[in-house]
């Protein structure tokens, strides 16, 4: 039982195509064995699907998406600004929600291209702070973003700028005061 419960947490997304083995077991654990590897078998194949079904969503989204922003932009004139600025403030948010499923799909796969380089945290902080603050003022807040002391990391400064852009956005959107 101590050996597969040690193969059983080793499993996770990236490895459900593997299988438990149980070498020296009676008649009912090899039937457990097997009906784990089963369950492990559908467990792969629905997540792969899943998967696939996610990407191919956001794949789908992306064109008719980019047609209605195009489209608002060029009836720009026709139409009230505040309404065409409203509309086309939701369709980067879909668009963002796109990108973000695809992402999650792609990193899912193990698919995720990942460019790592040695940057500081205080050189990203600085470039969004502007936004954030504007946003900020915009509900009648204030935001205070700021490097204590330098930190330099190795990662990928895309992924980064998204993770503190997740961060940021709730902070504004679910937090209250400064």
């Amino acid at each position: 039982i101590s050996r597969l419960n040690a193969q059983l947490q080793e499993l996770g997304p990236k490895s459900l195509d593997r299988r438990v083995h149980i070498m020296e077991a009676d008649a009912e654990f090899r039937e457990l064995q097997q009906h784990i590897n089963e369950l492990l078998q559908r467990l792969e194949v629905a997540f792969k699907q899943l998967t696939e079904f996610s990407s191919k969503v956001a794949h789908e989204l992306r064109t008719p998406l980019t047609l209605l922003r195009l489209k608002i932009e060029d009836a720009a004139g026709g139409i009230d600004p505040e309404l065409s600025e409203t509309l086309q403030d939701e369709l980067k948010r879909l668009n963002n929600y796109v990108d973000d499923a695809l992402l999650v799909a792609r990193a899912e796969l193990g698919q995720l291209p990942f460019c790592e380089s040695t940057f500081t945290i205080c050189s990203v902080i600085e470039e969004m702070s502007e936004t954030y603050k504007a946003l900020a003022d915009g509900e009648k807040r204030h935001i205070d973003l700021r490097c204590i002391e330098p930190c330099e990391i190795a990662f990928d400064r895309h992924y980064f700028q998204q993770i503190l852009h997740n961060i940021l956005s709730n902070a504004l959107k679910h937090g209250r005061g400064t």
